[in-house]
């Protein structure tokens, strides 16, 4: 698999226009899904240690910030700066 440089900069053609309401850049990464051998084993380790958990969904194609801010299209990541609008 090639490696992306530059991972959810504008220069990353994979990433979506995101930006705040003053029109500053969010940085994003659109992420393939993982295998479904990764998936089982994810299901496994959660269920594993939280027997009672109820899967709802399973991806490796958004997080959480992602699925709230831009709709389960990308992966926001909360430690990055905002850029420059």
């Amino acid at each position: 698999m090639a490696e992306i440089l530059d991972l959810g900069s504008p220069r990353d053609r994979n990433a979506i226009d995101l930006a705040t309401s003053r029109n500053r850049r969010i940085p994003n990464a659109r992420r393939p899904e993982r295998s479904p051998e990764s998936l089982a084993a994810a299901i496994q380790f959660v269920t594993g240690s939280h027997p009672s958990a109820r899967l709802r969904s399973l991806t490796g194609t958004h997080n959480c910030i992602g699925m709230v801010f831009a709709n389960r299209r990308t992966c926001i990541e909360d430690d990055g700066p905002v850029g420059p609008p």
